[in-house]
C-alpha cells in the first residue's frame, strides 16, 4: 500500500460534530477480518485478490443505490429525480430535531438530560461493540466451509444475504405500504437497529421523551 493510499486527505467536514445524531453512510473497515478476503492464506491481498474486494465494494455500491432510492422515489417509477431529490432531503431536515432526541435517550445513560463526554465515549464503544458483534455473526453464516474466510462464491452469497436483509428491514419498516421508506420509517429502521447491536434507551420515569425546551447541551 502506498503512502499516499495510507494518508489520504480526510473527507470529513472540519467542524462538524460527528457524534450527533444523524443518518450517515457508514464505510466498515476490514481491520482483522484480512482473511475474508486473504483467499489463500498468505497474509497479502495481492492483485487477484484486489480485483475481488472491488467487485465485493461494487456490489455493496449497488446496495447503497437500492437503499437511497427506496428513499427518495415517491412515485415508485425507479428512478429518483431532481424534484424527488429534493424532496427528500427538504423531508429529512424536518426530521433532523426527531433524529436528535431520540438519539439523546440513547447517549444520557444517567437520564439527567445532559450528554457528558464520558457518555459519548461509552456510545461510541458499545456501537462499535454491537456492530463489530454484527458483521462477524452475519458474515459467519456465509463461510460455507467454515475455514474462517470467504471465497469469491460465498462473497456473492454475503452480498445477496445484505441485499435481502435490507430488503426485509425495510419491508417490515414501510408503514404506509407504498414502497417508499419516508424519514420517519427510516428513523424507526435506524432505532430498531441499534437495539439489534444491544443498546437500549433510557426511560427514566420522571423524564419525557421530548422535554419541553429540547435535550441539554453537551457538558464537558
Amino acid at each position: 500500500m502506498s503512502n499516499r493510499e495510507q494518508y489520504r486527505k480526510s473527507v470529513r467536514l472540519r467542524n462538524y460534530d460527528y457524534s450527533r445524531s444523524g443518518a450517515y453512510f457508514v464505510t466498515i473497515c476490514t481491520e482483522r477480518r484480512r482473511q475474508h478476503f486473504d483467499t489463500d492464506g498468505d497474509g497479502k491481498i495481492d492483485e487477484i485478490e484486489q480485483a475481488a474486494v472491488r467487485k465485493f465494494e461494487r456490489g455493496m455500491q449497488t446496495i447503497g443505490r437500492d437503499l437511497r432510492r427506496r428513499l427518495a422515489d415517491a412515485d415508485g417509477d425507479g428512478k429518483v429525480s431532481d424534484e424527488e431529490r429534493a424532496a427528500t432531503r427538504a423531508e429529512w431536515r424536518k426530521a433532523s430535531y426527531k433524529i436528535l432526541v431520540r438519539g439523546f435517550r440513547y447517549m444520557d445513560a444517567d437520564g439527567d438530560g445532559q450528554i457528558s463526554m464520558t457518555e459519548r465515549q461509552d456510545f461510541g464503544r458499545r456501537m462499535r461493540t454491537g456492530m463489530v458483534r454484527w458483521i462477524d455473526g452475519f458474515t459467519a453464516n456465509f463461510d460455507a466451509d467454515r475455514d474462517g474466510r470467504l471465497n469469491e462464491m460465498e462473497r456473492g452469497e454475503l452480498l445477496k444475504g445484505l441485499r435481502r436483509d435490507f430488503t426485509v428491514r425495510m419491508e417490515k419498516h414501510d408503514a404506509d405500504g407504498d414502497g417508499r421508506i419516508s424519514a420517519d420509517e427510516a428513523i424507526s429502521m435506524m432505532e430498531g437497529f441499534v437495539q439489534e447491536l444491544g443498546i437500549r434507551p433510557v426511560e427514566p420515569k420522571d423524564r419525557t421523551d421530548e422535554p419541553a425546551d429540547g435535550p441539554t447541551r453537551q457538558r464537558q
